[in-house]
């Protein structure tokens, strides 16, 4: 009966596998996945769908916390996980990159590190870094500084982007990703000899120095580097992605591809968008165009002359007439004609820059104490809520997002339960501002949970707290605060993962108290907020 079954399934399941094949040729073809396509993988693929079998175009990844000294309870770290591994991403390669692959050539793009605080810098590196991937370059990483607010005595306060994200497994994982170090770049310099001068003589760092690392971003001593590279890159001015928005085309940028996009610019000029309805992610260019280009009237183009350019230099500056900022999110600012494109940046984002595990390890062993406490208080679902407080230098910069401690009692009143359990991420020092809440609620702070942290340096443990707000039933955040934007799309990501359909998220200033109960379109201040579509619908390319 088993052979009869085949033999009767054998011509129409020849037909079906040529369809399925021929179709996932066309498929990897059109979004740009490696030119050469692994025939022999295909044709497994193609096997196992025509005999009834699935395979997974993606599936949820694995937070192992058994390298770290302090023991995590596997189904903790099984809830932080929010990121997939999704095999038809790691082969992308984007059109520049195709390009220079194609002519045998590498370029690079290096930059300065914004100066602000950690969530403005983390803003800042995301954007950089989908603008380098975009480029087609290889993306060089600052030294490592001191951070701006990472004042805790004793504990190390200079860092590189690499002690926080995983960029070397990022590199590493993905075909079309190429990031490296400032000092393996400067070794290269100086073995490859890859700057040289119109004799055609190699130029190197000053005095062959290949390690900067720890300096002070403003002192004399790194100032000889960011001299030297200004002198032998172009240096990029005016980039501004609060004012200007990039335009990636489907293929390279040539004359007329800029032309075509300076003439859509001008066509959507005062174009509306439904503001109450999400724009599908595969919707026509100009209804992404216009719902992405928000308040901007400007375009940040890559033209020919960046083009050419082998090293692109990007310094920072607030006045944006003598550098560039790069404050606000990166799917705010990389536009893709593609939308294809624009998706798997979006999951590239979520799924490889995203916090070291040791970092998430230590926020699972947070917010697995803080469901013990809740069941331990009689409340068997282990559920509490959370809150992110943001004093501090807030008082000098938005004092209107600023609440006392009657107004944050009240709130708390209306959208939470009494007698539940709220852990609140807070800079105030002060915890009898909290005093209030005690009243009618259990209040917790990461300070009590400081056996579950030992080990992790204490400059780190806002980025803890951000993690474990994110994991609250409902949170309360505060306006304008990058702390509190990034952990609304943490939570996007988690509501997706586990298909809650929407954020139970609000915000203690009242004019912005409930913009993330429901799909919130790109609008300015671009900074202050995480938009839907940064978690909505991006996997609706991935093969199933």
């Amino acid at each position: 009966m088993k052979a009869g079954r085949r033999k009767r399934g054998g011509k129409s399941g020849i037909f079906f596998t040529t369809v399925i094949f021929c179709f996932l040729i066309v498929y990897y073809s059109q979004v740009n996945y490696i030119s050469k396509i692994d025939i022999q993988k295909l044709s497994s693929i193609v096997t196992t769908v025509a005999h009834g079998g699935k395979r997974k175009g993606k599936e949820l990844a694995t937070l192992r916390c058994d390298n770290y000294d302090y023991y995590t309870d596997q189904k903790d770290a099984d809830d932080m996980v929010y990121w997939y591994n999704i095999p038809q991403d790691e082969s992308y390669i984007n059109p520049f990159l195709k390009k220079n692959k194609e002519k045998g050539i590498e370029q690079f793009l290096l930059f300065q590190q914004d100066n602000a605080g950690f969530n403005n810098r983390r803003m800042s590196i995301e954007t950089i870094i989908t603008m380098g991937l975009s480029m087609g370059r290889t993306i060089v990483l600052p030294p490592s500084q001191p951070f701006y607010m990472f004042w805790e005595n004793g504990a190390k306060n200079d860092f590189s982007f690499e002690d926080f994200f995983h960029l070397h497994y990022a590199h590493i994982e993905n075909a079309g990703v190429n990031i490296i170090t400032m000092e393996e770049f400067l070794q290269r310099v100086i073995s490859e000899k890859l700057i040289v001068n119109d004799a055609g003589e190699p130029i190197f760092p000053p005095g062959n120095r290949t390690d900067w690392n720890g300096l002070k971003e403003y002192g004399p001593e790194l100032q000889n580097l960011k001299d030297w590279i200004e002198q032998n890159a172009y240096s990029v001015v005016g980039w501004d992605s609060n004012n200007c928005m990039t335009y990636w085309p489907k293929t390279t940028m040539e004359n007329a591809d800029l032309l075509r996009i300076k003439r859509l610019a001008t066509e959507t000029q005062g174009v509306k968008i439904d503001t109450i309805k999400p724009i599908p992610v595969n919707a026509s260019i100009e209804a992404r165009f216009v719902s992405q280009i928000a308040q901007r009237q400007e375009l940040c183009l890559y033209d020919e002359h960046m083009q050419s350019s082998n090293f692109l230099y990007f310094k920072m500056d607030y006045d944006v007439k003598k550098g560039n900022r790069f404050l606000s999110p990166f799917y705010t600012f990389n536009f893709y004609e593609d939308w294809r494109e624009a998706l798997w940046m979006k999951r590239f984002v979520r799924d490889h820059l995203r916090y070291h595990d040791e970092l998430m390890c230590a926020a699972a062993r947070v917010v697995g104490a803080i469901r013990k406490r809740v069941r331990a208080r009689g409340f068997v679902d282990g559920k509490f809520n959370t809150m992110h407080v943001r004093r501090g230098d807030f008082a000098k910069q938005f004092k209107h997002a600023l609440i006392t401690p009657e107004e944050m009692n009240k709130i708390a009143e209306k959208y939470i339960e009494k007698n539940s359990t709220i852990f609140i991420a807070t800079d105030e020092k002060n915890r009898t501002y909290f005093d209030i809440l005690t009243q009618h609620y259990d209040i917790c702070f990461l300070d009590d949970f400081a056996n579950e942290v030992k080990g992790i340096n204490k400059n780190l443990f806002g980025i803890i707290d951000q993690i474990t707000v994110s994991r609250g039933e409902l949170f309360i955040g505060t306006a304008l605060s990058t702390l509190s934007a990034y952990a609304n799309r943490l939570r996007g990501y988690y509501s997706t993962r586990d298909e809650l359909g929407g954020l139970k998220s609000y915000y203690f200033s009242r004019h912005h108290r409930n913009l993330m109960l429901n799909y919130l379109h790109i609008q300015g201040p671009l900074w202050a907020y995480e938009f839907s579509t940064s978690w909505t619908d991006i996997d609706h390319d991935v093969l199933i």
